[in-house]
C-alpha cells in the first residue's frame, strides 16, 4: 500500500492519465488540422504528427495507435483541402505522419514494459530498504547457508553485530565458529546441528568476542530452506542484538540477588544477641555473597584495632586468610583511612607496599594468589558517627568489584552496625541485669525469713519461686513471727515492681510491719501505720498485704487486707471459704481506713495464704484461679503442709515457666489441740 502510493500508479489512476493523453493528442491534432483547413497551409498538414506523439508521453499502445491512425487520416484529408491530394508531396507528408505515428506507438510499447517491471522492482526495492531500516533499527542481521556449495552469507548488519567490517566475512562456517565466545561456541554449533538433523527451527543466546577483545551477547535465530522436492539445501535466519536485554537481565538478576543477601542478613542478625556473632555472621555474608573473603577489624574499648574475624569461600582457607591480611603491612593504613573519612575504598590491584612486600616474599605472594586478589574493598560499619569496625572484601574475578558490590557493601555495613551496636546494649544490659539480680537475690535472702517460728499446737510452711519469664526478681515476701505478748503474726505481700528498687522497698516494708506488729495488736491499724509509712516516704510506691494475727490461747485469728488476694480457709469437716470479709485499697494508694475481721480456728482448720502469681493466668479469668486453688487444698489438706506448698507451686495450672514470683504460707491448727471454750 505504501509502495503503491509512492512509486506505481493505481490501475485506476493510470486509466485516467491515460485518457488525459489520449484526448490531448487527438484534440491537438484536430487543432493543427482546423488550423490548416482556414488557412490551407501545408506546413500544417504535416504538424498533425505531433498528435500521436503527445499521446505517447501518457496513453496506453492501442490508444497512441488509435491517435496515430487519426492523423494519418487528417492528412489524407488535409491534402484534398490544400489541392495536393495523391500528389508525391502529398504521399511524402502522410508518409511522415504514419512514421510518426507507428514510431509513437512503438515508444509507447516499450514505455508500458518499463512501468511494468517498475511496478514489481520499486516495492521490491522499497520493501528491501523497509527491510534493512528495520533490521538495523531492530539491531538484527540475517544470514543465509547453501549447503550445495557450502557458503554463508551475512549482510552488513550481522557483520556489524560481530563486529568485522563490511564485506570482511568470508562465507565460510570456519570464520563464523570462530567469532563465537569459546564457552558458546559448541554449545552453539550443536544447536545448529540438531535443528538441522531433526528438520527444525533454532534459538539460542549467545556471546561474540569482536576484534578489540569487547564480549557481546546476541540472539541466534534459524530454520533449514528446502528446495521443490522437500530436501534440506541450506538455511537461513536472523542474529539479534540483546546486550541491552542482557544487562537489564542481569541488573534485575543482580538487584534480586542483593534483595535476597539483604533479606538474609536482616533474618541472620535480627537473630542474634551478641556482638562476637553478628561480626561473624556479617563477615561470612561477604565472603559468600560479594567476594572471595572478609575480615573485619574491630575498634577495641580502648581505640586500638583488632582482627577479630576471617571468612573465604572456601572455609579452608579461612586461617591463610588470617595470615596473610597480618603480614601485608599496608592493611592497618587502609582501614584508618575507612575509620576516618567513614567512606567506603576500593583499590584494584596491589598498592606499591603490598607490592614491595610480595616482591621481598615469594612465599606470601603465591599465598595471596590462593586466596585470590583482583580487588578489595574496605566499608566502615558506623552508628550515629560513631565508627564501630571496618569491613574488608577481597575477590579474585576478573571483573572486579563494581559500584553495585560497593553499594551492597555499604549497605551490609549499615545494618551489621546496627545489629552489632543493638547486641552489644543488649550485653550490656544482660550484664546489668545479671548484677542486679544477684543483688535483689541477696536482699530476698535477707528479707525472707530463714526458717519459721515453732509454735506449739501450730503447724506452718512456706514456699516461695521466684518469676521464671523476665527474670528479674519481684517483690513478693511473706514473714511469720511471734510477738512479746504471746501472738502469732502472719504476712504475705506483694510490692509493685521489679529489681532493686522494689526488693529494697520490700525490706522496709516488713522491717516496718514487724515493728508496728509488736505495738499494736489488731491488724488494720498495722496496715494503716503502714499506709501513712509509705504515703510520707514513698509517693509511687503500692503494695498490696495480707496481715493476720493468732492467738493460740484463744484459738482466734483476726486479719486485714490492703488489695490482697484472700486467703483460703478449710475448716475440720472439709468447708472451704474464702476470707474476703474485710478488704481495703492498696498501701500507699488512696486508702483512708482499713478493717479488721476475725474467726475462730478449730483444730485441724487449715488456711493458705499467697500471692497473685499462684492463681493468675493470662488466659482465664480470676474465677478460675481461685476455684482451682480451693478445689486443690482441699484435696491435699491431709498432707504435710510442705507437700501441699510444692504441690501447689508445681501444678499444671501454674505456668510453667511462670511469669511472676509466687509465695504461700499454709498454717494449720494442730489436730490434738484443745479447742478453746
Amino acid at each position: 500500500m505504501v509502495s503503491g502510493a509512492r512509486g506505481v500508479d493505481s490501475p485506476g489512476r493510470r486509466a485516467r492519465r491515460s485518457g488525459v493523453w489520449l484526448l490531448l493528442g487527438l484534440f491537438a491534432g484536430s487543432i493543427l488540422a482546423l488550423v490548416d483547413g482556414v488557412r490551407q497551409n501545408e506546413v500544417l498538414l504535416t504538424g498533425v504528427v505531433v498528435a500521436p506523439l503527445i499521446a505517447a508521453v501518457g496513453a496506453s499502445t492501442i490508444e497512441v495507435a488509435v491517435v496515430a491512425v487519426y492523423a494519418v487520416a487528417l492528412a489524407l484529408l488535409l491534402g484534398q483541402v490544400n489541392d495536393i491530394f495523391l500528389t508525391s508531396d502529398h504521399l511524402v507528408r502522410v508518409a511522415v505522419v504514419a512514421v510518426a505515428g507507428i514510431a509513437a506507438t512503438a515508444l509507447t510499447r516499450i514505455r508500458e514494459r518499463r512501468e511494468a517491471e517498475l511496478e514489481v522492482a520499486l516495492p521490491q526495492a522499497m520493501d528491501a530498504q523497509r527491510l534493512r531500516l528495520a533490521l538495523g533499527a531492530g539491531g538484527m542481521g540475517t544470514w543465509r547457508w547453501d549447503l550445495t556449495n557450502g557458503s554463508v552469507i551475512w549482510d552488513e548488519q550481522l557483520e556489524a553485530l560481530y563486529g568485522i567490517a563490511p564485506a570482511s566475512f568470508d562465507g565460510s562456517m570456519a570464520m563464523y565458529r570462530s567469532l563465537f565466545h569459546p564457552d558458546d561456541r559448541d554449545r552453539a554449533v550443536e544447536t545448529v546441528s540438531e535443528g538441522m538433523s531433526t528438520d527444525s527451527a533454532w534459538r539460542f543466546d549467545h556471546r561474540v568476542v569482536w576484534p578489540d577483545g569487547s564480549v557481546h551477547w546476541l540472539e541466534g535465530r534459524g530454520e533449514p530452506v528446502h528446495d521443490a522436492s522437500g530436501s534440506i539445501v541450506g538455511a537461513t535466519g536472523v542474529s539479534v542484538d540483546i546486550d541491552e536485554r542482557r544487562m537489564l537481565l542481569e541488573a534485575e538478576e543482580s538487584t534480586r540477588a542483593r534483595l535476597r543477601t539483604l533479606l538474609e542478613t536482616s533474618e541472620r542478625l535480627s537473630e542474634l544477641d551478641n556482638p562476637d556473632h553478628v561480626l561473624e555472621t556479617i563477615c561470612q555474608l561477604a565472603a559468600t555473597r560479594i567476594g572471595a573473603w572478609a575480615t573485619v577489624v574491630r575498634v577495641a574499648p580502648d581505640g586500638s584495632l583488632e582482627r577479630s574475624n576471617v571468612a573465604h569461600r572456601d572455609p579452608a582457607l579461612a586461617a591463610l586468610v588470617r595470615e596473610v591480611m597480618a603480614q601485608l603491612t599496608d592493611d592497618g593504613a587502609a582501614v584508618e583511612q575507612v575509620l576516618r573519612t567513614g567512606e567506603p575504598l576500593v583499590f584494584h590491584g596491589l598498592t606499591a607496599e603490598a607490592a614491595e612486600a610480595l616482591d621481598a616474599d615469594p612465599e606470601l605472594r603465591a599465598r595471596l594468589e590462593r586466596i585470590g586478589f583482583e580487588s578489595c574493598l574496605l566499608v566502615p560499619l558506623m552508628v550515629a558517627g560513631r565508627r564501630l569496625a571496618v569491613l574488608s572484601i577481597g575477590d579474585d574475578r576478573p571483573e572486579r568489584l563494581g559500584p553495585a558490590d560497593v553499594e551492597l557493601a555499604v549497605d551490609l555495613g549499615r545494618r551489621g552496625a546496627s545489629a552489632l551496636e543493638r547486641t552489644a546494649l543488649w550485653e550490656a544490659s544482660q550484664q546489668r541485669f545479671k548484677t542486679e539480680h544477684r543483688i535483689v537475690e541477696l536482699l530476698q535472702t535477707t528479707i525472707m525469713p530463714d526458717r519459721l517460728p515453732n509454735i506449739a499446737g501450730l503447724e506452718m510452711a512456706a514456699a516461695y519461686r521466684p518469676a521464671e519469664v523476665d527474670v528479674d526478681v519481684g517483690g513478693d515476701w511473706y514473714d511469720a513471727f511471734e510477738t512479746t505478748d504471746g501472738g502469732t503474726v502472719i504476712v504475705v505481700g506483694d510490692v509493685a515492681g521489679h529489681g532493686v528498687e522494689a526488693a529494697s522497698l520490700m525490706g522496709r516494708v516488713r522491717n516496718a510491719l514487724r515493728a508496728y506488729a509488736f505495738e499494736d495488736s489488731d491488724p488494720a491499724h498495722v496496715l494503716l501505720r503502714l499506709h501513712r509509712l509509705l504515703r510520707n516516704q514513698d509517693d509511687d510506691a503500692m503494695v498490696t498485704a495480707f496481715v493476720a494475727r493468732y492467738e493460740p490461747a484463744t484459738g482466734l485469728m483476726s486479719w486485714s487486707r490492703a488489695g490482697h488476694p484472700p486467703p483460703l480457709l478449710v475448716t475440720p469437716d472439709g468447708t472451704a471459704r474464702f476470707l474476703d470479709d474485710v478488704n481495703g485499697a492498696p498501701l500507699g494508694t488512696m486508702a483512708r481506713e482499713y478493717r479488721t475481721a476475725s474467726t475462730r480456728l478449730d483444730p485441724g482448720a487449715l488456711i493458705v495464704c499467697y500471692t497473685d502469681g499462684l492463681i493468675e493466668r493470662r488466659d482465664r479469668i480470676l474465677d478460675d484461679g481461685l476455684a482451682w486453688l480451693e478445689e486443690r487444698v482441699r484435696e491435699y489438706s491431709d498432707d504435710p503442709l510442705t507437700a501441699l506448698c510444692d504441690k501447689l507451686v508445681d501444678d499444671p495450672f501454674v505456668p510453667h515457666p511462670s511469669p511472676d514470683d509466687i509465695c504461700i504460707v499454709a498454717l494449720r491448727v494442730d489436730r490434738s489441740s484443745v479447742a478453746p471454750s
